[in-house]
This record gives structure tokens, C-alpha cells and sequence, in this order.
């Protein structure tokens, strides 16, 4: 499991993963780093007005990731 960082918006129901190219292969962040870039990545969306809405905020999740997770979800699509 790995920590992901998204922006939430609720007004429009959405969500947006930061993807960091950057560091493609360190996913050995702590809870805390995962917490302040959601924060900072949420700020950049509302800075930016992305999806010309400002009620962004960041969100951690604790997911599966790496090829496998996309191949098991698409054999269990009926």
C-alpha cells in the first residue's frame, strides 16, 4: 500500500490525483509528507482555478498501486 494524493472538489464532485513524474519511483512517503503535498496540491488547483471552481482540498488515501492493482480491477469488470 501506498500513500496517493488527490483534490477533492465537492461542488463538483470530482476528484484529481497528483501524479509526481519527478519522483516516479519513490513512493516511500510518510503520512504526514503525503498530508502537506495534498495540501499544497489542493491550493495549486484552487490558485489555478482548475475546472473553474475554488473549493478544492487535498485528500490522502491509502491504496494499492503498481500494474497488478489495474490488472486484477479489470478481470473482475462483469
Amino acid at each position: 500500500m501506498a500513500y496517493t494524493v488527490y483534490a477533492k472538489s465537492d461542488s463538483l464532485n470530482q476528484m484529481v490525483r497528483r501524479f509526481d513524474l519527478a519522483n516516479v519511483l519513490n513512493d516511500g512517503k510518510t503520512k504526514e509528507q503525503a498530508e502537506q503535498d495534498a495540501y499544497y496540491f489542493a491550493e495549486l488547483q484552487n490558485t489555478n482555478q482548475y475546472l473553474k471552481t475554488t473549493d478544492w482540498y487535498g485528500v490522502v488515501l491509502d491504496e494499492e498501486l503498481g500494474i497488478q492493482t489495474f490488472v486484477n480491477d479489470q478481470n473482475n469488470r462483469g
